[in-house]
């Protein structure tokens, strides 16, 4: 397959439209403030921050900011050299965030590819591989992370949820978590023979199969899948921790934070993509329903 090309020295949009891209990204990130602001109840939170820790919650968000970044950042690790700069992929990454708290069905995602296409000259096959390998892997670490912690504390789950729902949760994890792998392991080996004829074929079966042919050459360097691994390892703990810590600057008593943050953002993932388009249902929802558990 041939090589699809990065324009050399046009990694980067115009300064005008940088500027633009900056002034739309301030425009929506206050309206979405405002519109957040809306539903706040400001004299419970000003009563649940009493009852809590300000230092803490402050420690929370600058946790939770630590692993945007790092996700923002394992995005520009997936795009083959040369790879654009890393500022314009971080930012264009936290605006496709932004949409994925509007939008329902991770449709920011698929926004992120047009950014990267539009801004930073990366061809749509090469976006779709970077924004599908770092969600696919981020998936796995998290559903691997979640199987450990519903068997080690298995007494505890079967004590909140039942025995046959940790079982049941359980085995789709499991189940989920094989297929992903299994299916990465297969494209890696035969999805470079599918990319190899992507220009004979017309323009849609193009896309995929220069899709499938990134997706397997990125999947073959072992050097970018540990990498992305370890990153993706610390990015999950970084958000487990803003949660636990968020938790407990609220005041929220419990004797393990953390796995009540685990299933409920196991529960948000889920919540984010079938609910209707609204901002933070899936944190919303998934907390209303997980932690009155514990």
């Amino acid at each position: 397959m041939p090589d699809l090309p990065i324009d050399d020295g046009l990694t980067q949009a115009p300064a005008p439209a940088n500027r633009r891209r900056v002034v739309l990204q301030v425009v929506a990130s206050i309206g979405i403030l405002l519109l957040l602001l809306q539903d706040v109840d400001f004299k419970r939170l000003l009563r649940v921050l009493q009852e809590g820790s300000v230092v803490m919650l402050f420690v929370a968000f600058g946790v939770k900011a630590l692993g945007l970044l790092l996700h923002e950042f394992r995005l520009w690790m997936a795009l083959p050299e040369p790879r654009p700069r890393v500022r314009p992929v971080i930012s264009l990454g936290l605006a496709a965030g932004v949409l994925n708290l509007a939008l329902p069905a991770r449709a920011g995602d698929f926004a992120a590819i047009a950014f990267l296409r539009k801004e930073c000259r990366i061809p749509i096959a090469v976006g779709t591989m970077a924004v599908g390998v770092t969600s696919a892997l981020e998936a796995i670490v998290f559903g691997t992370y979640l199987l450990f912690v519903l068997t080690t504390s298995a007494p505890l789950w079967a004590s909140l949820i039942g025995e046959t729902a940790r079982q049941e949760i359980v085995h789709w994890l499991g189940l989920g978590v094989t297929v992903t792998i299994t299916g990465g392991a297969i494209l890696a080996l035969i999805g470079t023979r599918i990319g190899r004829f992507a220009d004979q074929a017309s323009r849609v079966n193009a896309f995929f199969r220069s899709t499938i042919g990134e997706t397997a050459r990125a999947l073959r360097d072992s050097r970018f899948l540990s990498s992305q691994t370890i990153a993706a390892i610390v990015q999950v703990g970084l958000v487990v921790a803003a949660f636990s810590i968020a938790l407990l600057a609220a005041g929220v008593q419990l004797s393990r934070p953390d796995l009540a943050a685990s299933m409920v953002l196991a529960t948000a993932s889920i919540a984010a993509v079938l609910l209707p388009p609204t901002f933070a249902a899936g944190p919303a929802a998934a907390s209303a329903a997980i932690l009155p558990l514990f």
